[in-house]
């Protein structure tokens, strides 16, 4: 969800799927900008290869649980001060 001037919005049941999430669509739309911004015709995904790709979306968490604890992993060796 993108609430007016206040940014992106998700719910999911944890807090690694949660993050993973609005990563993930705030990456997409940064790149959706940077192709309309280009000021040429856009190529427009066939319906075959759009379906393909959301069914990515609906197959369990997508790895969000494991792309979260691998980001945990790593900033608990290089920087343990978010701890305190």
């Amino acid at each position: 969800m993108t609430l007016r001037n206040h940014g992106t919005l998700v719910a999911c049941p944890t807090v690694g799927q949660a993050f993973v999430t609005i990563f993930l669509l705030e990456k997409a739309v940064r790149a959706q900008l940077q192709a309309k911004a280009c000021n040429s015709k856009l190529i427009q995904a066939s319906p075959e290869a759009v379906d393909i790709t959301a069914q990515f979306g609906t197959s369990g968490t997508g790895g969000a649980e494991q792309a979260w604890q691998a980001m945990m992993r790593r900033l608990e060796r290089d920087d343990t001060s978010y701890q305190s």
